[in-house]
């Protein structure tokens, strides 16, 4: 009986947390024809801005009621492209608990973590070296209005013995440190430094001749502030320097620019990236990359857009589309290689601006020498939230 009523308690306990859970979730889904030169037409299950066939995200949140605690997660269960997208897998994005300390001053993350607040830079290159990001902890220290710091240790490896194999030696697990200082309506300033080994990342390219997998990588960025009175919602600034423990041997610099602006129903942003290579391993060449889309809101729900872009330094056409950075290729270090895409959609809000339904072609096409790839696309896109 004893057990029973335990039971019966741990069950009603459980019950009124799972009550007090703030729940809101996405669905996306998509169908895209793809037209190649030279090739049959194909057509699949899609969604071109998230670059997955079909995604459905439930998140939760709960926090005690002195604000002093709580957990979060994520369930994603999507489709893998050239697969069957049923069968999808439901996978853990993130799930971490926090608790928040000396009147929260600091706040500490564990767990699953992807939470990086302020220690993001979104100008041209838009990076946030997996600060707040990972399967660790991470502590944010604030300790006067407008400054944060903050500090994570991480590890992919996990131990699995109780002589520690299959761990990460502590000179091995990745470390971030971020600092972000904001003086209101004029700047924020971020600076970022990661520190590991074994992280996968796009920034490190394949290349041999990086040191045992390690790897150091700096960024910082500038937002200002003052200029929405103009309707400039966005000016903003970052560079990053990747693997600069072996500078002199190869390491990749970015840096980039972002503007938007925007004045009742019509908006507009550019974005550029400057990307190159130093050390004597290094490409001789830079990859610089132009993006800018405008669009204007009819009657509050019919949205056209039209997204260019432009890109030196880079061959081949890249991935389908997938969002306003990726319409053309990048990344590529090719000394006379261009690309250029363009992509005209319009999208109908339905219940609010979360909830679309949209249609659109992407053009896109490889301008290097003596080259003849070319690929038109048409999708249909819907995405609802709640």
């Amino acid at each position: 009986m004893k057990k029973a009523l335990v039971i019966l308690l741990i069950l009603a306990v459980a019950g009124g947390v799972f009550a007090q859970i703030n729940f809101t979730g996405t669905l996306s889904a998509g169908l895209v024809g793809v037209f190649n030169k030279d090739q049959d037409p194909t057509i699949g299950i899609r969604s071109p801005r998230n670059d997955s066939p079909l995604r459905f995200d439930l998140n939760g949140a709960w926090a005690k009621d002195d604000g002093l605690s709580g957990f979060n997660f994520t369930l994603r269960t999507e489709g893998t492209p050239g697969h069957n997208v049923f069968a999808s897998t439901v996978a853990i994005d993130n799930l971490y608990g926090w608790v928040s300390l000396l009147d929260k001053m600091v706040t500490i993350y564990g767990g699953k973590t992807n939470n990086n607040g302020n220690f993001a830079t979104v100008g041209g290159v838009q990076d946030n070296l997996a600060t707040g990001v990972g399967d660790g902890f991470f502590a944010r220290i604030v300790p006067m209005t407008g400054l944060e710091f903050g500090v994570g240790v991480y590890s992919r490896s996990y131990i699995t013995t109780a002589t520690g194999l299959g761990g990460l030696t502590l000179a091995n697990a990745r470390y971030n440190f971020g600092v972000a200082y904001t003086v209101p309506q004029v700047v924020t300033v971020i600076g970022l430094l990661r520190q590991g080994q074994n992280e996968p990342n796009a920034a490190h390219l394949a290349d041999q001749t990086l040191d045992s997998g390690k790897f150091t990588d700096a960024g910082i960025g500038f937002k200002i502030l003052s200029l929405t009175s103009v309707g400039i919602t966005a000016l903003n600034v970052d560079a990053y320097f990747f693997d600069l423990q072996q500078v002199a041997k190869f390491s990749t610099v970015k840096i980039g620019e972002l503007l938007n602006y925007a004045n009742g129903d019509l908006s507009a942003g550019i974005r550029f990236m400057q990307q190159f290579q130093i050390g004597d391993s290094a490409a001789k060449y830079a990859d610089l990359t132009f993006v800018g889309n405008v669009q204007y809101l009819v009657n509050g729900f019919i949205l056209p857009r039209l997204d260019v872009g432009f890109n030196m330094g880079t061959s081949g056409l890249g991935g389908i589309y997938s969002g306003m950075w990726n319409l053309v290729g990048k990344n590529g270090f090719s000394e006379k290689g261009m690309n250029l895409g363009i992509a005209p959609s319009v999208a109908f809000r339905y219940g609010n601006a979360n909830n679309t339904l949209e249609f659109g072609y992407i053009f896109q096409k490889d301008l290097t020498a003596n080259a003849d790839n070319m690929r038109n696309s048409v999708y249909v896109e819907m995405k609802t939230s709640f």
